[in-house]
């Protein structure tokens, strides 16, 4: 099932099932689709334009650029939980907004669908833990993210 597809970004049968299923968004050069830690009013699909994703300040700044085709905020949509980014749009957007129970409905009723979501999910976290200074990717167990524990990325703020 393995598509090597980018992190985010969807195949052309979940993309035309979300377009469907979700409202038109425009917005702005500027506008921010959603913030981190506001509650999620659903994900993103990203039709024309170009959206920046970020999460932290400084140099452990985590930072994405998204064209068309990627679906932002995905996993806080999926848990109906806050976001864990910002998503900026970089210039003029068009977007397809699908709530978390439209995406839901969806995936309950389509076992296909719901497995490429998995597998943007999986893609996501394993591009992000390649992101992660080898230092933080290792705990003292040997295991690659401690079992219940916290994560941290050292900076160098000097």
């Amino acid at each position: 099932m393995s598509r090597n597809l980018p992190p985010f970004q969807l195949d052309g049968e979940l993309g035309m099932h979300l377009s469907r299923l979700g409202a038109p968004v425009s917005s702005k050069k500027g506008t921010l689709l959603f913030r981190r830690g506001d509650s999620p009013n659903g994900a993103y699909l990203l039709m024309r334009g170009e959206v920046k994703l970020s999460a932290g300040e400084g140099t452990a700044e985590l930072r994405r650029s998204c064209q068309p085709g990627c679906l932002l905020g995905l996993p806080a949509t999926v848990k109906n939980q806050s976001y864990s980014l910002t998503a900026e749009c970089l210039a003029d957007c068009e977007c397809v907004r699908v709530s978390h129970e439209g995406l839901i409905a969806l995936l309950g009723a389509n076992k296909e669908l719901c497995l490429q979501v998995v597998e943007i999910l999986a893609n996501e976290v394993g591009e992000l833990r390649s992101r992660l200074p080898e230092k933080a990717s290792s705990a003292a167990t040997g295991m690659p993210f401690p079992i219940g524990g916290t994560l941290q990325v050292e900076t160098d703020n000097n």
